[in-house]
């Protein structure tokens, strides 16, 4: 299996739990995080896959210029149409621009989850 073709499942797989998160029941917190981390996970398989085809470029210089606060669904929604153009330019054999979709993706996966770490500790000192 090609890396191109491995990247593909990567990036399928996290799409698939970002629509189980979107359908999720609001009030499951739990399995919205379970759904997010396993988005983060199949992310960074993606990204390091990514990687082994541009060892040259700095992603860290791809900042992303799309707010980070937002509301969740609007947060999952916006990282599902991310990796959604990620996956349309795989499919058209323009990985480098996969790949900067993919980390703006990524990008805002890491700002949930940034949010539900500080609910959390909110939680529990509260």
């Amino acid at each position: 299996m090609s890396i191109q073709e491995r990247i593909s499942r990567a990036l399928s797989a996290a799409m698939q739990h970002l629509e189980r998160a979107l359908s999720a029941d609001k009030s499951d917190v739990d399995a919205l995080e379970n759904d997010v981390w396993h988005v983060a996970s199949e992310l960074e398989h993606a990204l390091l896959l990514f990687s082994l085809n541009f060892e040259d470029n700095d992603p860290a210089k791809w900042r992303s210029n799309i707010p980070r606060k937002r509301e969740i669904r609007e947060t999952l929604t916006l990282v599902y149409e991310l990796l959604k153009q990620s996956v349309d330019a795989l499919s058209k054999g323009k990985l480098l621009d996969a790949y900067k979709e993919a980390y703006a993706a990524r990008y805002q996966v890491f700002s949930l989850q940034e949010e539900f770490s500080k609910k959390k500790r909110k939680k529990q000192e509260g």
